[in-house]
């Protein structure tokens, strides 16, 4: 229940960053634009650009406030959803922070994902034994003494003192214990398939997770460094944009493109980290 408890409470945190992400995302879109569309205004004014190109980033900027104002509710939404997942009743909406997660290192012992079918097949084993108990030698030692009062004649031949040892054993019994260490022995048999497919199961899973993992950083190698490309095109845009020596369509596009890739960034780190919870998951 722990392990499950804190694979789930993980994973509902990444999930709740991605959509923090979006949201950051969208709002540093936001705050650009509005940048940009105080300059232009002054370049329109100077002639610089087209009254249209000024209306096509103001049109542009209204569209990504109401994009933002969704993606901020849903952001609380899931921020609340998450708090009460951890028994958290403040309702203030602040940000979340990154955390890295490491990949930890399969146990040494027993996996507790299969401790459930060695305590099957022990279970199984003592309720075999505990029916057997009933069939073995009982011996029981009895004493007794006192007074016999059925008659006060010849009293001194009332009065006396016994002791002895009964035996007992059960000869047939209906094949009763056969039938106990039979069903004994199925449910055995049982729990040590169940532990094999088990085991099986949580191999195959470390395995894929770690293929997963090694890919999807792969992934991010790549996209971190055409982030950086596009960080050096986007300032130089900007540039360019006070000059009046771009288009706004050309600028507006390579906004997009870089805004989509630094979200694409950050939620490709975050399905490395959840991938990596999962791994961890398995390796208790």
């Amino acid at each position: 229940l722990y392990y499950n408890l804190n694979r789930q409470v993980t994973n509902l945190y990444f999930t709740t960053l991605g959509i923090q992400l979006s949201y950051i995302t969208q709002k540093e879109s936001v705050r650009l634009l509005s940048q940009e569309v105080d300059v232009m205004e002054q370049l329109t004014q100077k002639g610089f650009y087209r009254l249209g190109d000024y209306e096509l980033l103001k049109t542009t900027l209204s569209s990504d406030s109401i994009k933002l104002l969704d993606i901020s509710n849903a952001y609380r939404l899931q921020l609340m959803q998450l708090k009460s997942a951890c028994g958290i009743s403040d309702t203030t909406m602040r940000l979340l922070k990154m955390e890295k997660i490491k990949t930890s290192h399969p146990i040494n012992s027993t996996s507790s994902f299969i401790k459930p079918y060695i305590n099957d097949s022990l279970i199984a084993i003592a309720q075999n034994n505990l029916f057997n108990n009933r069939y073995l030698p009982k011996v029981m030692l009895y004493s007794n003494a006192g007074l016999n009062a059925v008659s006060l004649n010849g009293i001194e031949k009332k009065f006396g003192l016994s002791a002895g040892i009964r035996l007992s054993y059960t000869l047939f019994d209906g094949k009763q214990k056969q039938v106990s260490k039979e069903q004994s022995l199925v449910k055995i048999d049982q729990a040590r398939l169940l532990k094999r497919i088990k085991s099986k199961d949580i191999l195959l899973q470390r395995i894929s997770l770690l293929k997963s993992i090694a890919k999807a950083k792969a992934n991010l190698q790549k996209q971190d460094k055409l982030k950086h490309n596009y960080e050096s095109l986007i300032a130089l845009y900007k540039l360019e944009v006070q000059k009046g020596q771009v288009p706004v369509t050309g600028f507006l596009m390579a906004l997009r493109n870089y805004n989509n890739l630094k979200l694409s960034y950050g939620l490709q780190k975050i399905k490395l980290y959840k991938l990596i919870n999962e791994y961890n998951y398995w390796n208790h």
